[in-house]
């Protein structure tokens, strides 16, 4: 009810389990410190176990008995905010409850501190793949993670009031950042000297619905330079995307991928290019989608370690453009309409040889192509313009 009480009426004597789903911002189950035995029959504690955050929270069978059932004594229940049945009533079970409470969340990054200052600047990259540990207050391990293609992490439907530490697995080949440098929390570095190889924050202590974003690890490289990209581009040349970036400093370094979102969210990779200390490379996207291509370059070390680059946009609009062929050419003569922008015209035979032709521009969107030498029968002819590829066949009598 609106009072957060609820009531089973007319129930038959038997064995019966209770499940509550929670609708508001308090969406996780206090079951795990809470007493969780079945039919316990004492009032104001937690009865509910639930399996998946935010999911129904359901009762250990409750067995009810006629005239077996508890009451306090008094005419009231004993916890003080149970109402809906004040009676000295034997026969019903008024000590079922459920808790719930708004959780919390911790989080944020793993960044690649290039000049070692303990300090997440401008231009400095989030580092992907390291593994990211949540312990309680009593040393018990909560989670653990792994750092996405940015660099960042996140610990959600945590308990409140419950000091928490953050530990990070330290890549090799790195080493880690000065710590609480500055006054700024939200950019420093928070893990100290790593003890066996992992660095360990300060706790952290959360309040109902929380969101910590200040648990940052700053890595610099160890010995060699780390790699550094000075370039990543995406450009549209006619019907495909080319990719092309430059770098420096590929020292234990494997390879890298081009990936590839239609939201700036979710990539996928669509080509993978090995370091070879080329320190300028290349790759086309030969088949982007209409609208908005989002592209990030992905660089992998030998030791599983990455960081991506900032992301480049290029729009496919739907092209408006078209080809119209009259069929069939007599003599040898094929008129075009077409309004591609700078059409240029290529004939081929089906099985792809080149036949040598002479295009006239009548004007507007009117060409007349000659065809020279070339048999009676079935050709492709296709136009290449700024934007598009178009192709169609054209019969020769």
């Amino acid at each position: 009810g609106a009072d957060d009480q609820y009531i089973f009426n007319n129930l038959i004597q038997g064995s019966y389990v209770i499940g509550v789903t929670p609708i508001g911002p308090e969406t996780v189950s206090s079951d795990d410190i809470a007493t969780t035995a079945g039919d316990n029959q004492t009032d104001g504690d937690d009865n509910g176990v639930q399996t998946i955050a935010g999911g129904e929270s359901k009762s250990k069978p409750i067995s009810l008995i006629p005239g077996a059932e508890p009451t306090d004594g008094t005419g009231t229940e004993a916890s003080s905010n149970g109402t809906l049945d004040n009676s000295k009533d034997a026969d019903g079970d008024m000590t079922v409850d459920f808790g719930f409470f708004v959780p919390a969340k911790l989080s944020n990054l793993v960044f690649l501190d290039t000049n070692k200052d303990g300090i997440q600047d401008t231009g400095e990259l989030g580092i992907g793949g390291v593994t990211v540990q949540l312990y309680d207050g009593e040393g018990i391990l909560i989670h653990t993670t792994i750092t996405d293609p940015n660099g960042e992490y996140i610990f959600e439907n945590l308990r409140p009031g419950i000091p928490y530490t953050v530990k990070f697995t330290v890549p090799a080949g790195y080493s880690v950042s000065p710590i609480n440098v500055g006054s700024d929390d939200a950019i420093d570095s928070d893990g100290g000297a790593p003890v066996g190889g992992i660095s360990s924050t300060g706790t952290y202590t959360l309040s109902f619905g929380e969101h910590n974003t200040t648990a940052d690890l700053g890595l610099y490289r160890t010995g060699a330079l780390p790699l550094n990209l000075i370039s990543f581009e995406a450009e549209r040349a006619s019907t495909q995307v080319n990719l092309t970036w430059k770098t420096a400093n590929e020292v234990d370094f494997s390879h890298y991928e081009v990936q590839r979102s239609t939201n700036a969210k979710e990539f996928n990779s669509i080509g993978k290019v090995n370091g070879s200390n080329d320190k300028f490379y290349t790759l086309a996207d030969t088949k982007p989608v209409v609208g908005n291509n989002y592209y990030r370059l992905k660089m992998v070390d030998k030791n599983g370690t990455y960081s991506v680059s900032k992301i480049q946009v290029v729009n496919f609009e739907e092209s408006t453009e078209f080809l119209t062929v009259e069929n069939p050419a007599a003599n040898r003569v094929i008129n075009l309409t077409t309004n591609v922008v700078n059409a240029k015209f290529n004939l081929a035979s089906i099985n792809g040889t080149n036949v040598r032709i002479s295009t006239t521009h009548l004007g507007g969107d009117k060409y007349i192509v000659t065809v020279k030498n070339a048999a009676a029968g079935v050709y492709l002819i296709n136009v290449t313009g700024d934007k598009s590829v178009i192709t169609k066949k054209v019969i020769l009598e």
